[in-house]
């Protein structure tokens, strides 16, 4: 029933979303599938920051559904509007096929995702962060964003904004724990991706040549199961990173708008209608930045990017884009104010993570200092393949100033700055990441506009070169095993040079195969004719080996990598997901999760909690009490740089509490208001204090029997 429940919520924020953008600017856009998906990208904000705004007043328990009432105040008085917007929307052959081709393919590998990776095994830990992000999640739901769930008086500097509309859909709906962020998320997620993209790139008329049905079926698969070939990772739609997700969502509805704002022939607009569309573009670039940094900076580069070779270029949209960057600037920087400014990351987790993207995508050839520069030049590669499209259209005079290639390569152009500049491992990823979203569809259009250069066998052939070239790939990719005795008196490091050159080859062989095509297919050629024909091939296979490559993910997820010292094995699964007992999971996972049932059964949502494995994040994750500290690392990195001490000092206390320094540390949580205790390993001379209740080797106390 709560499925059913959450399913309705979703809907209805889907509606409002959609008459709110109707009503307002509606009659720019004509696709039925893009008006669906900047919907859904309005109703999941408005919703959240509706209930996150209004928490704990009168209205807090109905405000998720405050933007419902707006949409239909808006639709009472703008009936006419609402219905010719509506009667005007259409959908193409190409929409059409673009949808069902990728919710098609990427439906079936979220559900094959889904059957590998049960709620059972991401409740047992089977996803590295999960446990904080459903943590936050039923924190920012509970007791709002200015405190922490996992450090009373605390606070967290972070995007938080994806993890309040989980955790809003979970507290309206009764979600079971993880099921909002593990299964609503993606498929939210998925669907809008989906409807942008496909009909974004069916929208684009920009080029010479029009564009063939299949160019929306391509954006599609491009962004949601296309990678970077070659490399370990590289799917935008990465449901390890809730944030990730659904800040796609934000910013494809962004880069949507914003360039229809540009190219809208009505001229001049109204006051009203750019107010409108800045309106607009502001809370979506505040939507970005608060869903997730990375991908709001990749944004308002995007704009400003626009704005000046528009105004260089005396383009007719030049003072609209203008107006636009001003305002996601302005909007941008507020928001980091607001929501993550003074975060401790910077003090406590840089020397951690300080190694180099292309170390964790395992594309380092070599060992020594020369690793990170071949790595990341593999890496910038094996982006680019799916980015083809926009090379395409950059390098013809006729595109390279539209709007959506501008955006585009201003978003990639930082995303490529953050890989090379930040050493902050696959942090650095995220920008590129999001920067390939939108770069990808105007990819695909791209592509489209590519083959119109080449007749239908020439077309088949690019297919064929492109799956030569993922076949090499693949190989190259698999998990070779080699002597590694020597490897610390070596410079060249297998397997990782065979890694590398999964990522350069096809950039090797594409153009090879393309222009020996042209060669054969006829003498007399010229030679430019030759140069352009065997450009359009390799754009076209290069794209397409993004698609192609994705099934290395199941061999590459645990191969080799070469460090500074060496070959590095990874590390075995984790004994959370071993098997030990009939019910298949470890001894551990089973006792902390019967304590966790048990706390949030016979405990207040009021009541503080301290822990002697201050580490752990299980007990906020599936309680939604809060804690004198958990999660101590991401409470440290992600925290007011302020509050940097009273962390280190509360995880000192909280590990005390199974040590001989049991009764030091007790006496100062009492003091500090904490309710229950919950000890592992409890000292022998403790356990006379009086347990109230045991699950393994957990303990769990009460304030009455510990403080008085």
């Amino acid at each position: 029933m709560s499925n059913l429940l959450a399913t309705g919520v979703v809907l209805l924020q889907v509606v409002a979303g959609v008459v709110i953008w109707l009503v307002l600017l509606g009659r720019y856009l004509k696709s039925l599938l893009l008006t669906l998906g900047i919907g859904i990208a309005l109703g999941t904000f408005l919703s959240m920051i509706s209930s996150v705004l209004l928490h704990g007043s009168t209205l807090g328990s109905v405000a998720w559904a405050l933007p419902s009432i707006l949409a239909v105040a808006l639709a009472a008085l703008n009936w006419s509007r609402l219905v010719t917007s509506l009667r005007a929307l259409t959908l193409s052959r190409g929409e059409v096929v673009g949808l069902g081709i990728t919710f098609l393919v990427a439906g079936v590998i979220m559900l094959v995702s889904w059957i590998r990776t049960p709620l059972s095994v991401i409740a047992a830990g089977g996803s590295v962060d999960m446990y904080f992000f459903e943590a936050i999640s039923q924190g920012i739901a509970k007791f709002g964003p200015a405190e922490s769930i996992l450090m009373s008086g605390g606070s967290l500097r972070y995007h938080w904004f994806t993890y309040a509309w989980a955790g809003e859909l979970s507290a309206t709906a009764g979600l079971d724990n993880f099921v909002a962020l593990t299964r609503f998320l993606p498929s939210v997620t998925l669907i809008a991706v989906t409807l942008l993209a496909v009909g974004w790139a069916a929208s684009m008329k920009f080029g010479v040549r029009r564009s063939p049905v299949w160019v929306p079926a391509l954006a599609g698969l491009l962004v949601t199961v296309g990678g970077y070939t070659g490399a370990l990772y590289g799917v935008i739609l990465n449901f390890d990173s809730p944030s990730q997700a659904m800040s796609t969502i934000w910013l494809l509805a962004l880069a949507v708008i914003f360039t229809t704002y540009l190219l809208s022939q009505e001229r001049p607009l109204s006051r009203g209608t750019h107010g409108a569309f800045l309106t607009v573009i502001a809370v979506l670039t505040v939507a970005t930045m608060g869903g997730k940094a990375s991908t709001s900076i990749v944004a308002i580069a995007g704009i400003g990017f626009t704005a000046i070779i528009g105004l260089v270029s005396r383009s007719y949209w030049a003072k609209r884009a203008i107006l636009a960057s001003l305002v996601s600037i302005t909007l941008g920087a507020v928001t980091y104010v607001l929501v993550l400014s003074g975060v401790s990351i910077n003090d406590n987790l840089t020397d951690a993570v300080s190694v180099r993207a292309s170390t964790w995508q395992q594309l380092d050839p070599v060992i020594g200092r020369w690793a990170p520069m071949l790595g990341t030049i593999a890496l910038l590669l094996a982006v680019f393949a799916r980015l083809g499209g926009v090379a395409w259209l950059g390098a013809n005079r006729c595109t390279r100033k539209s709007p959506e290639v501008l955006f585009s390569i201003g978003a990639v152009i930082i995303g490529v700055i953050a890989l090379i500049v930040l050493r902050g491992g696959i942090n650095d990823l995220w920008f590129l990441l999001a920067a390939s979203a939108p770069a990808a569809i105007v990819s695909a259009y791209g592509v489209g506009q590519a083959s119109a250069r080449l007749k239908q066998p020439l077309l088949i052939t690019a297919v064929l070169i492109a799956i030569t070239a993922s076949l090499v790939s693949l190989l190259l990719s698999m998990n070779w095993a080699f002597d590694q005795s020597s490897v610390k008196d070596s410079f060249f490091a297998f397997p990782g040079v065979l890694f590398w050159l999964a990522a350069v080859t096809p950039w090797l062989v594409i153009p090879l195969l393309a222009a020996a095509t042209f060669r054969l297919h006829g003498k007399g050629i010229p030679v430019r004719s030759v140069v352009m024909g065997a450009t359009a091939l390799s754009v076209i296979a290069l794209t397409l080996t993004s698609l192609l490559t994705r099934p290395a993910v199941v061999w590459t997820q645990s191969r080799q990598s070469v460090t500074d010292i060496g070959v590095v094995t990874p590390t075995p699964a984790s004994d959370v997901l071993t098997t030990n007992n009939s019910s298949g999971k470890s001894p551990s996972y089973v006792y902390r999760a019967d304590a966790s049932v048990w706390l949030k059964n016979n405990t207040a949502e009021s009541d503080l909690i301290a822990s002697s494995a201050p580490s752990l994040t299980n007990i906020p994750a599936f309680t939604g009490r809060q804690m004198y500290l958990a999660g101590s690392v991401y409470q440290l990195g992600l925290g007011n740089a302020e509050e940097s001490d009273t962390v280190l000092s509360r995880s000192t206390l909280s590990t005390a509490l199974s040590t001989s320094e049991w009764p030091t540390a007790i006496a100062q949580m009492c003091g500090a208001g904490v309710d229950w205790f919950w000890i592992e390993g409890a000292d022998p001379n403790l356990l006379e204090k009086g347990v109230t209740v045991s699950f393994g080797f957990v303990s769990i106390y009460s304030r009455a029997s510990m403080c008085d």
